[in-house]
């Protein structure tokens, strides 16, 4: 379960913009009308990882990726990933545990059906 209750560290206000700007950059220009929201959430789920970083693309078509690691260590290159992941109409992990082919595959492609290739309109 997410925990939306708890105030979020204002310090790392400034990761967040930084994360911001770099999915900015990572998407085509076909959707600059997207709105990027990037959040650091704390999780209890099982699978979970204890901080990770969320990132919403607000559009025509919303998605939502995850970087499994606290605001302060995400990368661009993680950033880049996750983007073209999404692009590619990919299904993003929603939890760090590993889960089976067979299992994986309905999931991946439910997932994937509602964004399509998000960067091809």
């Amino acid at each position: 379960m997410i925990n939306f209750t708890k105030k979020q560290r204002s310090a790392n206000r400034p990761e967040l913009k930084r994360i911001t700007a770099w999915v900015e950059d990572a998407l085509p220009d076909t959707m600059d009308d997207v709105m990027v929201m990037v959040n650091e959430m704390q999780c209890y789920e099982p699978g979970c990882a204890p901080l990770e970083t969320v990132i919403s693309l607000l559009g025509e078509r919303s998605v939502v990726f995850k970087v499994f690691k606290p605001a302060d260590l995400v990368v661009p290159d993680d950033v880049s990933s996750g983007v073209q992941s999404i692009l590619t109409g990919e299904a993003p992990p929603q939890h760090l545990q590993v889960v089976t082919q067979a299992a994986a595959q309905p999931a991946a492609q439910a997932a994937a059906q509602p964004f399509g290739k998000l960067g091809a309109e």
